[in-house]
């Protein structure tokens, strides 16, 4: 599936590479939507700076291509791991590792949650193919409000 640069813009995903391997986690807070933004990118390795308004990954599923974690910067997650009834609670300061084929899915419990996700690709694992990302709302941001500027 091929998306335009606008429509990647429309529901928050972004890259701001580092320059000279330094980056920035200060991010715009939500009124609605998602933000992806990718702050430092190699060959095996992203740091995405991540913002749910409200919601978050609700269908569980697997990344076939990467391991990754999930680092809680503002606010908390609960994640369900491997199973529906498998949970875990993930708080300010909190993360979780969730290597390759690892099924889960999360919620936010609170508006604006913020995370930290670092993703290493599996050498030799065939990258996955892009789903349709359709049903994420417009990204709608908080005028003037930042993280970590603007939470307590």
């Amino acid at each position: 599936m091929e998306m335009s640069l606008a429509e990647f813009a429309r529901i928050g995903v972004f890259e701001t590479p580092a320059k000279d391997g330094v980056f920035s986690l200060r991010t715009p807070l939500l009124k609605q939507g998602i933000t992806t933004d990718t702050r430092a990118r190699t060959d095996q390795l992203d740091i995405c700076i991540k913002v749910y308004a409200d919601g978050g990954e609700n269908e569980m599923h697997a990344h076939t291509d990467v391991d990754h974690a999930f680092i809680v910067l503002s606010g908390q997650a609960t994640f369900h791991v491997g199973r529906e009834d498998r949970i875990s609670v993930i708080d300010q300061h909190q993360g979780i590792m969730l290597p390759q084929n690892t099924p889960y899915w999360f919620q936010s419990t609170e508006p604006n949650l913020v995370m930290l996700r670092v993703s290493a690709r599996i050498p030799g694992a065939p990258k996955e193919k892009l789903k349709d990302l359709s049903f994420i709302p417009e990204r709608i941001e908080l005028e003037g409000r930042f993280f970590p500027d603007d939470v307590v």
